[in-house]
Protein backbone atom coordinates (compact mmCIF):
# COMPACT_ATOMS: atom_id res chain seq x y z
CA UNK A 1 0.00 0.00 0.00
CA UNK A 2 1.42 3.08 -0.82
CA UNK A 3 0.09 6.92 -1.00
CA UNK A 4 0.69 8.53 -4.51
CA UNK A 5 1.39 12.23 -5.65
CA UNK A 6 -2.62 13.06 -5.68
CA UNK A 7 -3.17 11.74 -2.09
CA UNK A 8 -4.39 8.85 -3.55
CA UNK A 9 -4.32 5.11 -1.92
CA UNK A 10 -3.14 2.02 -3.57
CA UNK A 11 -2.11 -1.04 -3.74
CA UNK A 12 1.42 -2.63 -4.88
CA UNK A 13 2.16 -6.41 -4.63
CA UNK A 14 5.35 -6.37 -2.45
CA UNK A 15 8.96 -6.43 -3.71
CA UNK A 16 10.09 -9.93 -3.77
CA UNK A 17 13.48 -11.20 -4.39
CA UNK A 18 14.98 -11.91 -7.97
CA UNK A 19 15.70 -14.99 -9.09
CA UNK A 20 18.77 -14.75 -10.10
CA UNK A 21 19.42 -13.67 -6.51
CA UNK A 22 17.87 -16.21 -4.54
CA UNK A 23 19.06 -19.01 -7.20
CA UNK A 24 22.69 -17.89 -6.19
CA UNK A 25 22.36 -17.19 -2.28
CA UNK A 26 22.15 -21.35 -2.03
CA UNK A 27 24.83 -22.21 -3.95
CA UNK A 28 27.16 -19.67 -2.94
CA UNK A 29 26.20 -20.81 0.95
CA UNK A 30 27.25 -24.13 0.49
CA UNK A 31 30.85 -23.22 -1.21
CA UNK A 32 31.89 -20.55 1.91
CA UNK A 33 31.24 -23.52 4.11
CA UNK A 34 33.16 -26.67 2.05
CA UNK A 35 35.93 -23.97 1.86
CA UNK A 36 35.64 -23.16 5.59
CA UNK A 37 35.35 -26.78 6.52
CA UNK A 38 38.41 -27.82 4.43
CA UNK A 39 40.77 -24.78 5.98
CA UNK A 40 39.54 -26.40 9.59
CA UNK A 41 40.63 -29.63 8.38
CA UNK A 42 43.87 -28.32 7.44
CA UNK A 43 44.77 -26.59 10.41
CA UNK A 44 43.16 -29.17 12.90
CA UNK A 45 45.43 -31.90 11.36
CA UNK A 46 48.67 -29.85 10.96
CA UNK A 47 47.88 -28.61 14.64
CA UNK A 48 47.70 -31.75 16.36
CA UNK A 49 50.64 -32.98 14.13
CA UNK A 50 52.82 -29.88 15.67
CA UNK A 51 51.68 -30.50 19.47
CA UNK A 52 52.16 -34.07 19.41
CA UNK A 53 55.84 -32.88 18.26
CA UNK A 54 55.98 -30.30 20.90
CA UNK A 55 55.05 -32.54 23.58
CA UNK A 56 57.44 -35.35 22.40
CA UNK A 57 59.98 -32.53 23.02
CA UNK A 58 58.78 -32.00 26.27
CA UNK A 59 59.38 -35.20 27.30
CA UNK A 60 62.73 -35.50 25.64
CA UNK A 61 63.53 -32.78 27.69
CA UNK A 62 62.75 -33.90 31.17
CA UNK A 63 64.22 -37.16 30.46
CA UNK A 64 67.95 -35.34 29.54
CA UNK A 65 67.81 -32.59 32.19
CA UNK A 66 66.54 -33.87 35.48
CA UNK A 67 63.69 -32.19 37.39
CA UNK A 68 65.37 -28.93 38.61
CA UNK A 69 66.42 -27.59 35.19
CA UNK A 70 63.18 -28.86 33.40
CA UNK A 71 61.25 -26.77 36.16
CA UNK A 72 63.28 -24.18 35.10
CA UNK A 73 62.44 -24.90 31.95
CA UNK A 74 58.25 -24.48 33.24
CA UNK A 75 59.40 -21.08 34.85
CA UNK A 76 60.24 -19.79 31.70
CA UNK A 77 56.74 -20.63 29.82
CA UNK A 78 54.90 -19.52 32.49
CA UNK A 79 56.72 -15.88 32.85
CA UNK A 80 56.51 -15.68 28.93
CA UNK A 81 52.70 -16.27 29.14
CA UNK A 82 52.40 -12.66 30.63
CA UNK A 83 55.66 -11.09 28.38
CA UNK A 84 53.78 -12.30 25.10
CA UNK A 85 50.51 -10.71 25.99
CA UNK A 86 53.10 -7.28 26.34
CA UNK A 87 54.35 -7.80 23.21
CA UNK A 88 51.57 -9.30 20.65
CA UNK A 89 49.07 -6.30 22.12
CA UNK A 90 46.02 -8.12 19.97
CA UNK A 91 48.47 -7.51 16.38
CA UNK A 92 47.66 -11.51 15.44
CA UNK A 93 44.19 -10.82 16.04
CA UNK A 94 43.94 -7.53 14.35
CA UNK A 95 45.84 -8.84 11.17
CA UNK A 96 43.56 -11.42 10.57
CA UNK A 97 40.55 -9.64 10.92
CA UNK A 98 41.35 -6.07 9.02
CA UNK A 99 42.65 -8.39 5.98
CA UNK A 100 39.70 -10.57 6.19
CA UNK A 101 37.66 -7.62 5.71
CA UNK A 102 39.53 -6.38 3.10
CA UNK A 103 39.03 -7.86 -0.83
CA UNK A 104 41.50 -5.76 -2.38
CA UNK A 105 45.06 -7.76 -2.29
CA UNK A 106 47.17 -4.11 -3.11
CA UNK A 107 44.91 -3.00 0.13
CA UNK A 108 45.80 -6.43 2.02
CA UNK A 109 49.49 -5.76 1.63
CA UNK A 110 49.09 -2.37 3.17
CA UNK A 111 47.21 -3.46 6.08
CA UNK A 112 50.15 -6.23 6.35
CA UNK A 113 53.18 -4.58 5.76
CA UNK A 114 51.96 -1.52 8.08
CA UNK A 115 50.92 -3.82 10.71
CA UNK A 116 54.00 -5.78 10.80
CA UNK A 117 56.17 -2.82 10.79
CA UNK A 118 54.31 -0.95 13.44
CA UNK A 119 54.75 -4.25 15.58
CA UNK A 120 58.61 -4.37 15.19
CA UNK A 121 58.73 -1.09 16.37
CA UNK A 122 56.75 -1.88 19.35
CA UNK A 123 58.24 -5.35 20.16
CA UNK A 124 62.07 -3.15 20.02
CA UNK A 125 60.22 -0.82 22.55
CA UNK A 126 59.28 -3.20 24.77
CA UNK A 127 62.58 -5.14 24.23
CA UNK A 128 64.38 -2.19 25.45
CA UNK A 129 62.24 -1.57 28.16
CA UNK A 130 62.68 -5.04 29.45
CA UNK A 131 66.42 -4.92 29.53
CA UNK A 132 66.31 -1.64 31.37
CA UNK A 133 64.15 -2.89 33.80
CA UNK A 134 66.08 -6.25 34.30
CA UNK A 135 67.16 -6.27 37.56
CA UNK A 136 64.23 -4.80 39.11
CA UNK A 137 61.74 -7.02 37.66
CA UNK A 138 64.00 -10.16 38.43
CA UNK A 139 64.10 -9.00 41.94
CA UNK A 140 60.45 -8.77 42.19
CA UNK A 141 60.09 -11.91 40.60
CA UNK A 142 62.69 -13.69 42.37
CA UNK A 143 64.04 -15.20 39.73
CA UNK A 144 67.61 -14.94 38.04
CA UNK A 145 68.56 -12.31 35.21
CA UNK A 146 69.53 -15.02 33.10
CA UNK A 147 66.13 -17.33 33.51
CA UNK A 148 63.97 -13.86 33.27
CA UNK A 149 66.33 -13.02 29.86
CA UNK A 150 65.19 -16.18 28.39
CA UNK A 151 61.51 -15.63 29.10
CA UNK A 152 62.12 -12.70 27.27
CA UNK A 153 64.15 -13.97 24.13
CA UNK A 154 61.03 -16.98 24.20
CA UNK A 155 58.38 -14.19 24.11
CA UNK A 156 59.88 -12.15 21.57
CA UNK A 157 60.21 -15.35 18.85
CA UNK A 158 57.06 -16.75 19.89
CA UNK A 159 55.56 -12.78 18.96
CA UNK A 160 57.39 -12.78 16.11
CA UNK A 161 56.20 -16.33 14.77
CA UNK A 162 52.67 -15.72 15.45
CA UNK A 163 52.34 -11.79 13.92
CA UNK A 164 54.46 -13.10 10.96
CA UNK A 165 51.98 -16.07 10.34
CA UNK A 166 48.63 -14.09 10.80
CA UNK A 167 48.32 -12.70 7.59
CA UNK A 168 47.89 -16.09 6.06
CA UNK A 169 44.69 -16.72 8.18
CA UNK A 170 43.35 -13.15 6.95
CA UNK A 171 43.75 -14.39 3.42
CA UNK A 172 42.36 -17.88 3.96
CA UNK A 173 45.68 -19.60 3.27
CA UNK A 174 44.88 -22.71 5.47
CA UNK A 175 47.17 -25.02 4.24
CA UNK A 176 49.80 -22.26 4.40
CA UNK A 177 49.45 -21.90 7.86
CA UNK A 178 49.18 -25.59 8.78
CA UNK A 179 52.42 -25.92 6.87
CA UNK A 180 53.80 -23.08 9.23
CA UNK A 181 52.88 -24.92 12.43
CA UNK A 182 54.27 -28.21 11.32
CA UNK A 183 57.50 -26.49 10.90
CA UNK A 184 57.33 -25.25 13.98
CA UNK A 185 56.37 -28.14 16.05
CA UNK A 186 59.01 -30.36 13.81
CA UNK A 187 61.92 -28.15 14.35
CA UNK A 188 61.17 -28.50 18.29
CA UNK A 189 62.61 -31.83 18.88
CA UNK A 190 65.49 -31.27 16.38
CA UNK A 191 66.55 -27.85 17.81
CA UNK A 192 65.69 -28.96 21.20
CA UNK A 193 67.74 -32.31 21.03
CA UNK A 194 70.50 -30.38 19.20
CA UNK A 195 71.14 -27.75 21.65
CA UNK A 196 70.76 -30.53 24.52
CA UNK A 197 73.60 -32.67 23.08
CA UNK A 198 76.39 -30.06 21.78
CA UNK A 199 76.09 -27.85 24.27
CA UNK A 200 75.27 -28.97 27.96
CA UNK A 201 71.75 -30.45 29.95
CA UNK A 202 70.60 -27.09 31.16
CA UNK A 203 67.27 -25.27 30.68
CA UNK A 204 68.78 -22.68 28.88
CA UNK A 205 69.89 -25.05 25.81
CA UNK A 206 66.05 -26.75 25.52
CA UNK A 207 64.24 -22.80 25.64
CA UNK A 208 66.99 -22.37 22.98
CA UNK A 209 65.68 -25.23 20.61
CA UNK A 210 62.25 -23.43 21.08
CA UNK A 211 63.59 -19.93 20.16
CA UNK A 212 65.10 -21.78 17.19
CA UNK A 213 61.88 -23.64 15.70
CA UNK A 214 59.84 -20.04 16.15
CA UNK A 215 62.22 -18.52 14.11
CA UNK A 216 62.26 -21.64 12.05
CA UNK A 217 58.61 -20.73 11.28
CA UNK A 218 58.43 -17.28 10.79
CA UNK A 219 61.11 -17.60 8.17
CA UNK A 220 58.48 -20.36 6.70
CA UNK A 221 56.14 -17.60 6.98
CA UNK A 222 57.63 -15.03 5.44
CA UNK A 223 58.80 -17.20 2.24
CA UNK A 224 55.16 -18.42 1.88
CA UNK A 225 54.36 -14.65 1.32
CA UNK A 226 57.26 -13.71 -0.17
CA UNK A 227 55.21 -12.49 -2.99
CA UNK A 228 52.66 -10.24 -1.11
CA UNK A 229 54.58 -8.62 1.35
CA UNK A 230 56.39 -5.08 1.41
CA UNK A 231 57.90 -2.98 3.74
CA UNK A 232 56.29 0.25 3.75
CA UNK A 233 54.49 2.28 6.65
CA UNK A 234 50.83 3.56 5.23
CA UNK A 235 48.85 6.18 7.92
CA UNK A 236 45.60 5.29 6.94
CA UNK A 237 46.01 1.76 7.72
CA UNK A 238 47.40 2.57 10.94
CA UNK A 239 44.39 4.51 12.03
CA UNK A 240 42.07 1.25 10.58
CA UNK A 241 43.88 -0.79 12.74
CA UNK A 242 44.43 1.17 15.61
CA UNK A 243 40.96 2.73 15.95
Amino acid sequence: MVVTEDWRIEERPALRPSRRASATRPAAEPRALARIGCGFSWIGVFYAAAKGSVVFASILAGRLLGAVEYGHVNLVLALSTFISIVFTIGFPLAISKFVAEERDPWRQRQIISTAVVSFFVWATAVTAALLLLLPGLAGALQVSKQLLLWAIAYSLLNSIHSVLSSPLLGRAHFARRGWVEVAYGLSVPLAVGAAVLWGRAAYSSVVLGFCAAFGAGAVLSLWLQRADLHTGFHPHAFRRIWK
